[in-house]
């Protein structure tokens, strides 16, 4: 049809203008070279590229691999990006957060193993004065698991384990508060 026409026609324009551009003759400097296509251009078409051009083509390229129209429509995209900006500033701050519960989660699992919950496991390393991190603390834990175990060694034998501090009642001390009437929670405090 007209279009298929109109794009071999403009690709065999472009392609001409090309190959002339690059012939050079040597000639007489009084003779200028007129450097003409074979045929009159008969498309009409913005032969700049404009500032909008330009900045349409910046958000264009920003989007690609949207979906839908969000991936080649200036007006969608623009939104879009901008959404995705928001998206990865927030994730940001997220992945923090979501490394930070991994690491925790795998030294209470390390830490159990060798019969230490992680609640004990942090103070009682700052009271022996072992200054490592839960991120490299973690990785201890999964990729030397005999270097975590000498740590939690050291900590034993500096004899600096935290020990929660609970008040335990004897069975007879249970059964005079409730003869009295009280509950056991408001007595124990």
């Amino acid at each position: 049809g007209f279009f298929s026409f109109t794009m071999s026609l403009r690709s065999m324009m472009s392609i001409a203008s090309r190959r002339l551009q690059h012939m050079t003759v040597a000639k007489p400097s009084s003779i200028q070279p007129s450097i003409q296509p074979p045929f009159p251009l008969l498309l009409g078409g913005v032969r700049n590229m404009g500032k909008a051009w330009q900045r349409h083509k910046k958000v264009l390229r920003q989007t690609k691999g949207f979906r839908g129209k969000s991936k080649n429509c200036y007006k969608i995209a623009i939104k879009r990006l901008q959404r995705s900006w928001l998206y990865a500033y927030r994730s940001r701050k997220v992945r923090k957060r979501d490394y930070r519960k991994l690491w925790i989660t795998r030294l209470s699992a390390a830490s159990r193993q060798y019969g230490v919950r992680y609640s004990q496991l942090i103070p009682s390393l700052y009271n022996s004065n072992i200054f490592l991190n839960r991120k490299v603390l973690s990785e201890l834990a999964c990729h030397e698991p005999f270097a975590f175990k000498a740590v939690l060694d050291v900590v034993r034998h500096e004899g600096k384990l935290y020990q929660h501090q609970k008040k335990y009642i004897s069975e007879a001390e249970y059964q005079a508060i409730l003869d009295k009437g009280g509950t056991v929670a408001s007595e124990a405090t």
